[in-house]
């Protein structure tokens, strides 16, 4: 998949360019803080979680962060079926700062779901 690149050497796109594609960084999101905690989470789970991402479109952002060093498969024994997604150290680097992200979402922007059902 190719990725946008910004032509910049800033952090900030440099962090775009890894995990500014759609959808990133909710994949992430479910990996970190999506339940059970600190247990690898099951592809059907992360569906599930994720509603409305393709099943294909969740296989290649899950690939791309295993590539980037985000995220890493879990396996039940060697050579076995991925039993689950997890963190890396790397990919957990990535919880206060969207700890932060969220908790600025929710106190600076209005729930558009909300104001269609209102609306």
């Amino acid at each position: 998949m190719t990725r946008r690149s910004y032509g910049q050497a800033c952090g900030i796109a440099r962090f775009l360019a890894v995990l500014g594609e759609r959808w990133t960084l909710l994949v992430v999101r479910e990996i970190l803080f999506g339940p059970p905690p600190g247990e690898p989470k099951r592809f059907g789970e992360l569906l599930e979680r994720l509603p409305g991402i393709s099943r294909n479109l969740l296989t290649r952002r899950l690939k791309h962060l295993e590539a980037a060093g985000i995220l890493e498969r879990h396996h039940r024994e060697p050579g076995g079926r991925t039993a689950g997604w997890q963190a890396t150290t790397t990919g957990e680097e990535l919880r206060p700062a969207l700890r932060t992200i969220g908790e600025w979402g929710l106190r600076h922007t209005s729930d558009p779901a909300r104001s269609r059902r209102t609306g």
